[in-house]
């Protein structure tokens, strides 16, 4: 109910013109998108980073009447003096950035940068958080006893959204633990289960080298770095966080791509880095550093904890124009 009226009052401001006039009072803001990825396979349940195509074809449409997309260098450098500048960023990599997101960034002739992993991209892998999603939503039902890693015990029911919540509360109780604890609970469990045949996870796929090098070719995408292996930084001891993101570097390079000079936080969130992490970044010539903390970027703000606006599978017409006019944050205050 509370989302119905939220929707209403969305959809009544959009017709009295407020995103219009919330568009102008921030019109000196940059609106940066974050996604994930865009694909219309089908998962057992709601999975909050996977758009279908359909809505991201709407957004893009909306983004290019009303906005202006520009390249990333406008996070750390003056000029441009276009109003209501966008930037378009997908974190980690995925397939379908390359296989369903270039095609329509090429119809809107937009760029988009993209933050990715090397080390998962070369192994193959996936994310740890969507491996999880994966493994536990494809296994029996039945008790995961983590007691010994104080977890606790977790119940992986019958009923397939239960298990979804379940297995999401898991995600955020892992990403609060010591990096070394939370690869021993991961290892523990990705040792125990195999995804079920016959079971397609194909959305959360990354590309692999040549894919990822074939993108940067292109004029849609920029490569960004996002640490090597995606672990949560502030629960590394500095020198763990400096051989990830050098790392990660050292592999682009190694690739002959030139990353742009923006990095962005492994889950981001304003306790997932530190005043190491920023160091580390100054100390390799990052310009900017993109969070996941949801907002729009002032560009007289702090250029290491840039904010971005989260945009997920649940983010629907009306909310997605209010997010970037703005007056979505003036409701709540901020």
């Amino acid at each position: 109910m509370k989302r119905l009226i939220i929707n209403f009052v969305l959809i009544l401001a959009d017709c009295l013109g407020l995103n219009r006039l919330f568009r102008r009072w921030n019109s000196d803001k940059i609106r940066i998108l974050m996604y994930h990825g865009v694909s219309d396979d089908k998962l057992p349940s709601f999975y909050w980073t996977l758009l279908g195509r359909d809505k991201f074809l709407q957004q893009m449409d909306y983004v290019k009447r009303k906005y202006n997309v520009v390249s990333p260098e406008f996070l750390y450098k003056e000029g441009n003096s276009a109003p209501n500048k966008v930037v378009i960023t997908f974190d980690d990599g995925l397939l379908n950035n390359h296989t369903v997101v270039l095609p329509i960034l090429k119809s809107y002739e937009m760029r988009a940068i993209c933050f990715v992993l090397p080390l998962l991209s070369e192994k193959n892998d996936l994310m740890w958080t969507d491996k999880l999603y994966a493994v536990l939503m494809s296994c029996r039902p039945g008790d995961l006893d983590f007691t010994n890693f104080g977890l606790g015990k977790i119940e992986i029911g019958s009923d397939l959204d239960r298990r979804a919540d379940t297995v999401k509360n898991l995600q955020n109780q892992l990403k609060a633990v010591p990096h070394s604890r939370r690869t021993d609970v991961l290892n523990n469990i990705f040792n125990k289960f195999d995804l079920l045949e016959g079971e397609d996870y194909a959305a959360f796929r990354l590309m692999n080298r040549d894919l990822i090098k074939e993108l940067a070719q292109t004029d849609q995408y920029f490569i960004g770095a996002h640490t090597n292996s995606h672990p949560i930084l502030s629960t590394m001891t500095p020198d763990e966080q400096e051989k990830e993101i050098r790392s990660g570097m050292d592999k682009l390079a190694e690739w002959g791509i030139e990353s742009v000079p923006v990095f962005a936080y492994p889950n981001g969130r304003a306790d997932d880095f530190n005043n190491e992490t920023v160091a580390l970044l100054k100390k390799y010539d990052f310009k900017a550093a993109l969070t996941t903390i949801d907002g729009l970027y002032d560009p007289s703000d702090d250029k290491f904890r840039i904010k971005r606006i989260n945009i997920g599978a649940d983010t629907g017409k009306w909310e997605f124009r209010a997010r970037l006019s703005g007056f979505f944050y003036f409701l709540q205050g901020r």
